[in-house]
């Protein structure tokens, strides 16, 4: 096969396949798609062609439920696993059970590459060529629009279990991680239909915690103003969508596009009756106040928020205003207010099982304990903070708790030795590479982390 072995992906399912062949299927197979395979043309559209023959003819070998799943599968970009292919593949056609016997026939048949991952599932993907191939053969069978809205419902359900937490916030993060480019994948399918633009609203905002930690925030931004564009003009969807956007936008320290975001997030929220709404863009659009030194524009906006949270029981909204208001009262000198939030808050977020907003509640308290003189309880709330936040790989976090003491403090104990983080949080704020999303606020005892 001189033109098959210029393609090491033909040669490879060619010879996967011929030990399972007759003589006569060999010969049927050569005459009908293989038969370019022997041409002396050398030309690009000839090798594509071979590589296309040979496809076609590894999938014309496999049986009906096979094929049906490599075509289904291709929804996936970035490659998934195991349960993921039973929630978005199974149907009665394909029942789950029959998964993954399925998934480990295409893989004998080098139709999918798998990663072994030590005791992580293993994780399994279609090589592009292969993906662009079942993503025809999905088109042709009419499932596309219904497999992708399944694969949707399946980023959906990883987004709600991550805002419902119990104590799987870590995990979540991380699985949310691996997934990053199927989840840019559902939300593409999103903007192509418009009708869909109000539940990728919904996930949008339950991913703002997972975002505010990994971003990357340029990326996360046009994504949500491109979805917000679809919205209606005026509608719940669009608000939900612009106050996430103002995070994005204050985290690259654009502060004018992050109150223009959250004035009109804050509009709309109020027009349409929603508190939630209101209480995030409340929080969010205090921060460019805060950005312009109005501390008590800000204070008065964040209380209003965190009143209207507690009232109407929104917890991660109460926990989002502790947040904000925490710094901003530490700028403002009101050690005791703070403590009592960050106590109250923890609390809360013990009792949601989730780690990234008790995170910044302990450097919070950290913060207020050190200021109170209070060194030891201090440096080990800090400790603490930095664990959850390394449990989540919120780098740009770690690098603001890695600063609570400030690079020039002295160890516990020790007077005159500088402490031995400093080089940790270099290299953290290097990894990091942007800064924090709390870089506008007065600090108590160093300056925000810069990229």
């Amino acid at each position: 096969m001189p033109q098959a072995g210029r393609h090491p992906l033909a040669l490879e399912l060619a010879a996967v396949r011929l030990a399972s062949l007759s003589l006569d299927q060999l010969n049927r197979g050569l005459a009908s798609e293989l038969s370019i395979l022997g041409t002396a043309n050398r030309g690009s559209g000839t090798r594509q062609q071979t590589l296309e023959a040979t496809i076609g003819w590894s999938y014309g070998l496999l049986g009906e439920q096979e094929q049906l799943l490599w075509a289904r599968l291709s929804v996936f970009a970035g490659g998934f696993e195991e349960d993921a292919a039973v929630q978005v593949c199974s149907d009665p056609r394909i029942p789950a059970g029959r998964i993954a016997g399925l998934l480990g026939a295409l893989l004998d048949k080098s139709i999918l590459k798998r990663q072994l991952r030590g005791t992580s599932p293993p994780r399994y993907w279609l090589l592009e060529t292969m993906r662009q191939y079942g993503q025809e053969r999905l088109r042709e069978a009419g499932e596309q629009t219904a497999t992708q809205q399944r694969h949707f419902d399946w980023i959906r359900v990883l987004g709600e279990a991550l805002e419902a937490q119990g104590n799987r916030q870590a995990e979540l993060f991380h699985r949310m991680h691996r997934e990053q480019d199927n989840l840019w994948a559902a939300l593409d399918f999103c903007a192509r239909q418009p009708a869909r633009v109000a539940a990728a609203a919904e996930l949008v905002q339950q991913l703002m915690p997972y975002w505010t930690s990994r971003g990357p925030f340029g990326d996360v931004r046009r994504v949500l103003t491109s979805l917000a564009e679809l919205a209606p003009e005026g509608s719940l969807s669009r608000g939900r969508l612009l106050w996430v956007a103002a995070i994005m936008a204050s985290s690259q320290n654009d502060y004018e596009a992050c109150a223009a975001f959250g004035e009109e997030s804050l509009r709309i929220g109020t027009a349409v009756r929603d508190v939630e709404v209101v209480c995030c863009a409340l929080v969010v659009s205090a921060v460019p106040r805060l950005h312009d030194g109005d501390l008590a524009g800000a204070m008065e906006r964040v209380e209003l928020a965190l009143s209207m949270a507690r009232l109407m029981r929104l917890d991660q909204a109460e926990l989002n205003a502790r947040n904000t208001l925490c710094p901003i009262l530490l700028a403002a000198g009101d050690i005791d207010r703070v403590i009592e939030l960050a106590e109250q808050g923890l609390a809360l977020s013990e009792a949601r099982g989730e780690s990234w907003s008790r995170s910044y509640l302990l450097d919070y308290l950290a913060r207020a304990r050190w200021l109170r003189g209070e060194r030891d309880e201090a440096e080990a709330l800090a400790r603490e903070a930095a664990g959850y936040k390394h449990a989540v790989d919120d780098r740009i976090g770690l690098t603001m708790v890695l600063e609570t003491q400030g690079p020039g403090q002295p160890v516990a104990g020790q007077p005159g030795r500088a402490s031995p983080d400093r080089g940790r949080r270099a290299a953290v704020a290097r990894s990091a590479r942007v800064r924090s999303r709390y870089a506008a606020w007065p600090r108590t005892s160093s300056r925000a982390a810069r990229s």
